[in-house]
């Protein structure tokens, strides 16, 4: 019985003491606590997907969730028009760009 307990103080005592050194942490993983950091002062409902085109990696945060599409849409929107113009064919005729 003395040597259990004495294996259990011993096994306590690894338990509490200082950490272990953490292993380095991986750049994806990185890159999602520094966007955590920075929406902590962001006081809106807004969401990101990213995936690394390299590794395969992914960053999802809030990205299921449904939201308003702020002025980012108005990127593609434009570039289509800009594309059917360049295309030579023109914008339908309710559109006029000034």
């Amino acid at each position: 019985m003395r040597k259990m307990t004495g294996f259990c103080a011993f096994m306590l005592a690894l338990a509490t003491a200082a950490p272990a050194a953490q292993l380095p942490q991986r750049p994806i993983d990185a890159l999602k606590q520094n966007i955590q950091q920075i929406a902590e002062g962001i006081h809106a409902d807004w969401g990101i997907y990213a995936k690394s085109l390299d590794t395969g990696e992914e960053v999802a945060i809030d990205a299921d969730q449904p939201m308003e599409t702020m002025s980012v849409i108005k990127v593609a929107i434009l570039v289509t028009a800009f594309r059917q113009i360049d295309a030579g064919s023109g914008l339908p005729g309710n559109v006029r760009v000034r």
